[in-house]
């Protein structure tokens, strides 16, 4: 399980590793305490990597934070959904290191990497200059070892000082990476983590409280972006890949894949929605709902919601079967949605509009 920046860093700030100064917010009203900073770093908390270069991270004055909040949240950075953002200061910096610590399973021992040129994917670094990259494979973290390995490098105590916690995380909190990229050194000396990527070994969540961690009834939905131009949305993910298939076979090119997933309420269905319209290459939509858990009724709300809340003038095609199918297409019909019965018709249905 990949954690976010935010929960990584709290992880982080329990064990004694420096990280800056900063809030975590999902609304704009919660920036109360900003960091003190002149300026400060807006970072959408995503599962994606290269967020920047998505605009996934800016850097804006103090004064402009909450503006560059709102803007960010509800936004899509790399097909994710923003919904939480972590204001931070930003920091003096001197250096950027790369430091990251794994359980090696082949090896059944901790794999360690460092450099001195952070900030940049690893790999680039390693292709560029591959003495640039310090490898260490050990059982048992030796801080004399590291030390006589790191002799060379400025702040050399306190960057094992980092590595030391991240082995002690690594080790109490059953994760199985520990990702620093990079960590700063100040111009005052200090070592700070700027990022964090941790995963923690799913299997072993049931003996830890994470607050961090969604219970299992939590919904969620999974997406992908493709390149076509019909936004797909269902539930379940056999139910999405046959309604891409679909789609092809009447000659479409689908736009996205999203599930989410069963017990899906009128609430789910508008974020899904919003979802789907921020590709800026979407020229219809299709929602297919199998109504089990998920109420017809409650999906139909949903999406008339979105259309009159957004003005959705592109086409749209909805098929429902299932729990309260009957009253959730009569409340589609009533606002001039097309909802039909079969699949292959609402998928022939929406290439026509879609191409027409």
């Amino acid at each position: 399980m990949d954690l976010l920046e935010c929960h990584g860093k709290q992880l982080f700030e329990e064990y004694g590793i420096p990280i800056p100064d900063g809030m975590v917010a999902t609304d704009v009203a919660e920036l109360d305490a900003l960091p003190d900073s002149e300026q400060v770093a807006v970072k959408a908390q995503v599962p994606a990597t290269k967020r920047a270069e998505h605009g996934g991270i800016v850097i804006v004055d103090a004064s402009e934070a909450a503006d560059a909040v709102a803007e960010m949240l509800g936004s899509t950075v790399d097909g994710n959904l923003v919904e939480t953002v972590l204001v931070e200061e930003c920091v003096d910096i001197a250096e950027e290191l790369y430091v990251s610590l794994s359980l090696n399973r082949a090896g059944k021992n901790y794999h360690l990497v460092f450099s001195e040129e952070g900030g940049s994917g690893i790999e680039t670094v390693a292709d560029a200059d591959p003495d640039a990259v310090h490898v260490v494979d050990f059982y048992e973290l030796d801080r004399d070892a590291l030390a006589r390995e790191f002799s060379d490098i400025e702040q050399s105590g306190r960057v094992i000082d980092v590595i030391e916690q991240m082995y002690r995380m690594l080790r109490e909190e059953d994760a199985t990476l520990a990702e620093i990229n990079p960590l700063v050194v100040t111009a005052d000396g200090e070592v700070i983590a700027a990022d964090a990527k941790v995963r923690l070994d799913e299997n072993a969540l049931y003996r830890h409280e994470f607050d961090f961690v969604p219970d299992e009834d939590d919904e969620t939905f999974e997406f992908v972006e493709l390149e076509g131009n019909v936004a797909v949305i269902g539930n379940g993910a056999g139910l999405v890949m046959a309604t891409l298939d679909s789609i092809h076979q009447f000659g479409g090119e689908p736009a996205d894949f999203l599930d989410i997933g069963g017990g899906a309420d009128f609430e789910t269905m508008k974020v899904a929605m919003r979802v789907a319209m921020e590709m800026d290459h979407v020229d219809g939509m299709f929602v297919n709902i199998f109504g089990g858990i998920t109420r017809c009724d409650e999906v139909a709300q949903g999406i008339i919601d979105f259309v009159e809340a957004e003005d959705l003038e592109l086409p749209l095609v909805v098929r429902m079967v299932g729990t309260n199918q009957t009253e959730g297409r009569e409340m589609l019909d009533d606002h001039g949605i097309h909802a039909l019965d079969s699949m292959d018709a609402c998928a022939e249905k929406i290439v026509e509009l879609v191409e027409g």
